[in-house]
């Protein structure tokens, strides 16, 4: 498992764990799709980026 840093566009930062990049942004998707259930909308995500210091 690797971090990876997802930057959104509402200026947050979140930190996630996946064997691949593609799969740290499914696992933000996901997250977001239970933001959107609860009528919340979500941030965009502008960047996935591989977090070096925690791999």
């Amino acid at each position: 498992m690797k971090t990876y840093k997802i930057k959104l566009s509402d200026g947050n930062t979140s930190e996630v764990q996946a064997l691949s990049e593609k799969q740290a942004r499914s696992e933000m998707m996901h997250r977001f799709a239970s933001m959107n259930v609860m009528g919340i909308k979500p941030p965009e995500i502008l960047e996935v980026i591989e977090d070096e210091e925690s791999n």
